[in-house]
């Protein structure tokens, strides 16, 4: 199944729910409107887990070095190399302007 045939799917299902009347979106969800009861609550952690998202831990030095990585990073790099090219020339040391 794709995943635009998942979507669909999931909407018209989230269509479906919003036609039920409570009692029955009660019924089909497993719940009352007293809540989960005790049992019912340690069942649903052990099957489903708590109801949060998995944070990952990022590398701080792969971070850092992302900021030197993309095209205006690039860009600063160029132009700091052609004004050193211009300023000491092919042979280090010697003295060659651009404009001559």
């Amino acid at each position: 199944m794709s995943s635009q045939q998942t979507d669909q799917t999931a909407a018209r299902s989230a269509t479906d729910l919003a036609a039920l009347s409570v009692a029955e979106l009660e019924q089909q969800l497993g719940t009352s409107s007293a809540g989960l009861s005790q049992g019912e609550l340690q069942e649903r952690l052990a099957r489903y887990g708590y109801n949060e998202l998995a944070e990952e831990e990022a590398n701080a030095l792969l971070k850092f070095l992302g900021y030197f990585w993309g095209p205006i990073a690039w860009m600063i790099e160029i132009a700091r190399s052609s004004r050193r090219s211009c300023v000491t020339g092919p042979i280090s040391g010697s003295f060659s302007p651009c404009w001559a």
